[in-house]
């Protein structure tokens, strides 16, 4: 017999539960009637709209199984084969690797417009960096061309409610605002012209652009360390240097190349904030690729190795330099930058012009990004038993900063 009283009151659970679910309702009745509002919109274009509109803030598990982004392929991670953030099929689709399995397995999934760039950022399917400019526009070029037979107003509605909305998932980002700012201007002035070619061809530049700065960083950035580097010191990298985040071309490789060829052989050890270390093991799967031997070591050990007297350089990433030299970079550079200061040790940051602020700086508010709850909570991680989503991105004075490099050269 059940003693329990059929007027008792939900469990925490329960309730938890029911207030999951009115939240969804109610996010889905407004985000129909804002896609409703639009002139001209076919039933096809107010589903991605609603989709779209779904991911202004960290989703849940929940909600991420009403609209999946469908899987093209997945298989185990390779550990002599690099892993790309992108790449086309034959038949010219824009696959993109969701980093929520790695480093044990690569999955790809289809990148066709805004709304699945949006979906896949809002869960941080795809992680940070400056390979978000190419894909941001690739992504609302695929949207173009699926608005493409509403008129003038319309389009630009659609194209400006989906930019903003990727823009919102990645506040931290110059390299995206950036692209979002190009691709807006592209929407001003043609709005009657080839609008989805214009957005792709943005995108190729941007891919190009990127890859020629890693190269050019690197070898600024081999060049300011090699005095460190030729007296028997290794490199010690931090965030972004892994072809997830930099595209085609992997600036770790790159740089030990160009350190090479200046005569100097240092050892490369590999250090990342991320619960599940999936972009250190990136860069390492990375440089495996390329012939070049890494250490991954665990966060805890970074002090002690500094404290060693092995380290010569410190090289970071970054994903937005402020006008006033502040670095945005991914969780753990500032503690990297007051290791480095105490040890005088150079520390190095490699940020593309991309990732650099224009004379109208945004400020310090909304740059530090944090994880959604349900990416701490997927196997494997560390954060299982999470109470609150940890910060993704940290904030490094600029005295902290012995030089930071683009591909003009370094300030």
């Amino acid at each position: 017999m059940n003693d329990t009283p059929r007027d008792a009151p939900p469990s925490i659970d329960e309730e938890a539960r029911l207030q999951r679910r009115s939240f969804v309702r109610a996010l889905s009745r407004d985000a129909l009637q804002a896609a409703a509002a639009l002139v001209g919109v076919s039933e096809a274009v107010r589903s991605a709209a609603l989709r779209a509109v779904t991911v202004n803030r960290p989703m849940t598990s929940f909600e991420l199984e009403l609209a999946p982004v469908p899987t093209v392929a997945a298989r185990p991670a390779d550990a002599l084969r690099g892993i790309s953030a992108y790449r086309r099929d034959d038949e010219g689709r824009l696959l993109v690797t969701d980093r929520t399995l790695l480093p044990d397995t690569v999955r790809e999934v289809a990148c066709a417009n805004g709304s699945d760039l949006a979906r896949l950022l809002g869960r941080h399917a795809i992680g940070s960096g400056p390979v978000l400019g190419e894909l941001s526009a690739w992504a609302l070029a695929g949207t173009a061309a699926a608005v493409v037979s509403l008129d003038g107003p319309g389009r630009v509605n659609v194209l400006r409610a989906t930019s903003a909305i990727i823009a919102s998932t990645r506040p931290s980002s110059a390299a995206l605002a950036k692209a979002l700012r190009s691709c807006a201007t592209i929407l001003e002035t043609d709005v009657e012209g080839p609008v989805p070619e214009r957005l792709a061809a943005l995108g190729d530049s941007l891919a190009a652009d990127l890859a020629a700065a890693v190269e050019a960083m690197a070898g600024h950035a081999a060049a300011l360390a090699s005095s460190s580097l030729s007296n028997g010191g290794d490199l010690l990298l931090h965030g972004g240097f892994a072809r997830l985040a930099t595209g085609s071309r992997s600036a770790a490789a790159e740089l030990v190349r160009q350190t090479r060829a200046l005569g100097a052989d240092p050892g490369v050890w590999l250090a990342e904030g991320r619960p599940s270390g999936e972009g250190r093991i990136a860069t390492a799967r990375d440089l495996a690729a390329e012939g070049i031997r890494s250490t991954v070591v665990a966060d805890a050990v970074i002090g002690t190795l500094v404290a060693s007297g092995r380290i010569g350089a410190v090289l970071v990433s970054a994903e937005r330099v402020l006008v006033d030299g502040t670095v945005i970079g991914p969780v753990g550079t500032y503690a990297l930058a007051v290791m480095a200061a105490l040890h005088r040790i150079p520390f190095l940051v490699l940020a593309p012009t991309a990732v650099r602020d224009g004379p109208a700086a945004s400020s310090r508010d909304h740059v530090t990004t944090q994880v959604p709850r349900q990416g701490a909570e997927r196997p494997g991680a560390l954060l299982v038993q999470a109470t609150d989503a940890p910060p993704l991105m940290d904030q490094t004075p600029p005295e902290l900063v012995t030089a930071i490099i683009t591909e003009v050269g370094s300030t």
